[in-house]
């Protein structure tokens, strides 16, 4: 497995410097995306030789691989807080807050987050995985409270594949939409969407 940091962050300095170099980074993602991102212009932007670079970050993508890391690990703690505490409202709108917050938080939508998203790296940041891991658990934290005597393994199943159609339709939704798709519309469509396929697995069993 490639390494993507060759020292590890051990004094203030040494920290101080891949935070300028993870900045400049975002700064180059955002504006011109990443093709337009070298190590050379990483280091000039931060403010650094390309030596130094070169003693935390073996290359581009390694650089990239922190970043989004850093990126969407903070990109997904004030969506899990407010999950939280949505966790003793209602279902119907449970959903729909989930399908808000989704729709608007900037972990999907801003311009960085769908820049780092589109990286053509071999994984998937592993930030996104683990987030994608607790999103899971929390709703079914809280489905399995309404619904104790749901299947566990179907339940925690069609869990996962909401959090990823979810997650896919919001950044196919970013890139192109149909006419009259408005944010407002999309976020009730997708609660229903949601509500329609988690719904019999609430349900008792005959």
């Amino acid at each position: 497995m490639k390494r993507m940091r060759r020292r590890s962050p051990t004094q203030a300095r040494a920290r101080a410097t891949i935070d300028d170099v993870l900045a400049a980074a975002a700064r180059i993602m955002e504006r011109d995306g990443y093709d337009a991102l070298t190590t050379n212009r990483v280091a000039r932007i931060a403010g650094v030789s390309v030596g130094t670079l070169y003693q935390y970050f073996e290359s581009k993508e390694a650089i990239v691989a922190a970043l989004q890391n850093r990126h969407f690990e903070k990109m997904g703690r004030p969506l899990l807080a407010r999950m939280q505490e949505l966790s003793r409202a209602p279902l119907d709108e449970y959903i729909s807050e989930i399908a808000s917050l989704f729709r608007s938080s900037e972990l999907l939508n801003s311009r960085l987050s769908k820049r780092l998203l589109a990286v053509p790296l071999h994984d998937k940041p592993s930030a996104v995985v683990r987030l994608e891991q607790q999103l899971v658990e929390t709703l079914y934290d809280y489905l399995v409270r309404l619904a104790p005597h749901a299947e566990a393994d179907l339940l925690r199943i069609r869990i996962f594949i909401v959090v990823q159609t979810t997650e896919a339709l919001i950044i196919s939704t970013s890139q192109q939409r149909p006419r009259g798709l408005t944010r407002q519309r999309f976020t009730n469509e997708l609660a229903t969407l949601v509500m329609r396929y988690l719904g019999p697995s609430l349900m008792p069993s005959p």
